[in-house]
């Protein structure tokens, strides 16, 4: 009698002390896994401050797409905005601070012309002329379709994207 009651306490007493050991287990399995989730949550964070950064520092920025490359030859990327913006373009085209091809970070092998990236001094004329593209609707550059954006990081495009 007394041996068996003995042994029964005993094997409880041990199964308790295997499912508290289980239990901790899972305790501390669960504050890694809120560590995990806080510094998920920090690095989104800072991706999208970081987004932010590139997006002011690109404010002064508009993309001319579609130019065929050849045009660079003919004249400057400025003229492209008196051509195509009559009534503003030579007042823009002295806000210009410069011009470039920026390679294609989509896909390079692709055999469209690279984005003609503007900078100019001033975000007013920027509105003006994203303001004036999306009246236009169809802008063409000697014929060509050509649209004129904001330069936006890719992040950014990403974002909107999904």
């Amino acid at each position: 009698g007394k041996n068996e009651i003995k042994n029964t306490l005993e094997g409880t007493n041990n199964r308790i002390t295997e499912e508290e050991d289980r239990i901790s287990e899972v305790e501390d399995r669960m504050v890694e896994i809120n560590e995990a989730e806080r510094k998920k949550e920090r690095i989104k964070g800072n991706e999208d401050n970081l987004r932010d950064l590139w997006d002011n520092v690109k404010c002064l920025n508009i993309s001319i797409i579609g130019v065929p490359e050849e045009e660079d030859k003919k004249e400057g990327h400025e003229k492209i905005l008196k051509i195509d913006f009559p009534k503003m373009g030579k007042e823009i085209a002295s806000q210009v601070q410069e011009t470039q091809r920026v390679p294609n970070r989509i896909n390079p092998r692709q055999n469209t012309p690279r984005h003609i990236l503007i900078k100019l001094t001033n975000i007013k004329h920027k509105e003006q002329i994203l303001k004036a593209a999306r009246e236009k609707q169809q802008i063409t550059h000697e014929g060509i379709p050509i649209r004129i954006t904001a330069d936006l990081s890719t992040e950014t495009l990403q974002a909107r994207r999904e």
